[in-house]
């Protein structure tokens, strides 16, 4: 792409071509079952897309007014089809974010502002309970699936049909329970520089500031899955089959506390 017709479009380039790796992004972590996992680890793209929404659809708007002012040339032909990339990739964006939102009311929106608002609306979603945007997420993990015990209820699953029994059932749904009471025993966390906020699952949750939790004594690593963290003043929250538990010690242990409630 000639670098006259970046200057004439004055940074619409740029914009549109920083907005392709993002959407691309985005756009692969929605279509993944553990979409909102792999969302969080992409938060910093997602907020940068929903800030350069404006910016985005005004480039393509100015392009679209250059094509109709001067026609379609070899010399706008690059910056054409990056444009028609960028459309496709918000048409499928919209179709994503409107499943994952459950939202039908969003297909009413005119193109440009449902997507923005989709996009808006998931980044709020993403955020932990009650921690604004402006603090900085530096870890989060959520509920690890037990692979072995997947794989051992499916085994017995083919087992009992292959040869129906109430043995064979009742054996089967030993590991469901079990896969059951981890989920119901786990939740998500969020660790910013202020507070460790923990949410069990299906209950309401519980901000920790670091102020309170003492640096080593206060943080156990249990089990690859597992993490005890104790308070000063006296309480102990046990983190049960979570992701990321290694990684959330050694933070809350190299972390400064900080001198006074967040």
């Amino acid at each position: 792409m000639s670098a006259d017709l970046r200057r004439q479009l004055e940074g619409g380039i740029e914009v549109l071509e920083a907005a392709l790796g993002r959407y691309a992004l985005l756009e692969k972590a929605l279509r993944r079952r553990q979409w909102e996992h792999l969302l969080q680890a992409r938060l910093a793209p997602l907020r940068e897309v929903v800030r350069d929404e404006p910016a985005i659809v005004e480039a393509l708007t100015r392009l679209h007014q250059r094509l109709q002012v001067e026609g379609a040339s070899e010399g706008l032909e690059p910056a054409l089809e990056l444009a028609r990339k960028i459309k496709r990739l918000r048409t499928r964006l919209e179709v994503l974010t409107d499943r994952r939102l459950d939202s039908g009311d969003s297909q009413w929106m005119t193109e440009g502002i449902r997507l923005a608002e989709n996009l808006a609306r998931l980044e709020q979603n993403l955020l932990p309970p009650a921690v604004s945007s402006e603090e900085k997420v530096l870890h989060w993990g959520g509920y690890l699936r037990d692979a072995k015990l997947e794989a051992l209820a499916v085994l017995l699953a083919i087992v009992w049909l292959s040869s129906p029994s109430g043995w064979g059932l009742l054996w089967m749904l030993l590991p469901l329970f079990a896969l059951l009471s981890q989920y119901l025993s786990s939740g998500w966390f969020w660790l910013t520089p202020r507070r460790l906020v923990w949410k069990p699952t299906g209950r309401k949750p519980i901000h920790l500031p670091l102020h309170a939790i003492p640096a080593r004594k206060g943080v156990q690593l249990l089990s690859p899955t597992q993490v005890r963290v104790s308070v000063v003043d006296g309480r102990r929250f046990q983190l049960e089959f979570i992701e990321g538990a290694a990684r959330l010690v050694t933070l809350l242990n190299q972390l400064p506390r900080p001198s006074g409630p967040s």
